[in-house]
């Protein structure tokens, strides 16, 4: 209904929005976990020696998380790529991978859809063996 409020209902940037909020809390509970374990001694290491807040955060903060924003990202990407229901109530008319293999079940089945569901599953299987690389990585 907000969405209807502010003439977006049915549109791109809808679904946009809906995946984000729904993957968000999982991606900031990886990037707590990771953040919780920074190394603060390096931060002020490199701000005692001169460097500008700018200067510590892309030098010392980012390469130390950059596991876990990697791993966030990918998590994200498999939650929001799975997610049909989202996709079907926010986008309308809009066709998502997921709308378009659900709509093709109800009707007879066809070749292009195992093939649909065996691309689906397969990039979801890599980006999942990409999470938990990046995760062992962060671990380290």
């Amino acid at each position: 209904m907000y969405f209807q409020r502010i003439r977006l209902d049915g549109t791109l940037a809808s679904i946009i929005i809906a995946h984000t909020c729904y993957c968000s809390p999982f991606a900031a509970a990886l990037l707590r976990l990771q953040y919780k374990r920074l190394n603060v001694e390096i931060e002020y290491a490199a701000a005692n020696l001169g460097a500008t807040p700018f200067q510590v955060l892309r030098s010392v903060v980012i390469p130390q998380l950059r596991p876990a924003i990697i791993a966030s990202l990918l998590l994200a990407f498999l939650l929001s790529w799975d997610e049909f229901v989202i996709a079907w109530f926010v986008g309308g008319f809009q066709k998502t991978l997921p709308v378009v293999i659900y709509g093709m079940l109800g009707s007879a089945v066809s070749p292009l859809l195992n093939a649909a569901g065996t691309l689906a599953m397969a990039v979801s299987l890599a980006v999942l063996g990409g999470v938990i690389i990046a995760e062992r990585r962060s671990k380290r």
